[in-house]
């Protein structure tokens, strides 16, 4: 009975030391993003924003500066990011920004979401579609 119990309290603190070492890995960003914008279903409004990947819960956090932070699923994984500092990827259709994707920098992976349901109207009615981007002040 001892040795389960302390077989079951070290595999628990094995598990726990690894998820705090993958978060501590995760991308974690400030930025500037000077327009409103859209994210998921969400509109946000421009300011500073912190971005950050909880593995745990397979989310993204976008926290602004002055608000309640949304919560986004990670979407499908693309390739290894090229930048030294992250970026955010948007989709602009007229005056309206859509969060497209998050290069996350360094060893990290660039996230990409699939397109809204306003943004994929806009596109329907022939709304042209150009890309800005906004690069993240550090990790």
């Amino acid at each position: 009975m001892k040795i389960t119990l302390r077989i079951a309290m070290i595999a628990a603190t094995v598990v726990l030391l690894s998820a705090t070492s993958v978060f501590a890995q995760a991308p974690n960003m400030r930025v500037h993003i000077p327009f409103a914008f859209s994210a998921g279903e969400t509109r946000l409004p421009a300011g500073n924003y912190r971005i950050l990947l909880d593995p745990t819960f397979h989310v993204f956090r976008v926290e602004p500066e002055d608000g309640r932070a949304i919560y986004l699923p990670i979407p499908r994984t693309l390739v290894h990011a090229k930048q030294a500092n992250g970026s955010l990827y948007f989709h602009k259709h007229g005056d309206r920004y859509f969060l497209h994707k998050i290069d996350a920098g360094g060893d990290a992976l660039q996230y990409e979401w699939r397109e809204s349901r306003a943004e994929r109207e806009m596109a329907r009615i022939g709304v042209p579609v150009e890309v800005a981007f906004v690069r993240a002040a550090s990790h």
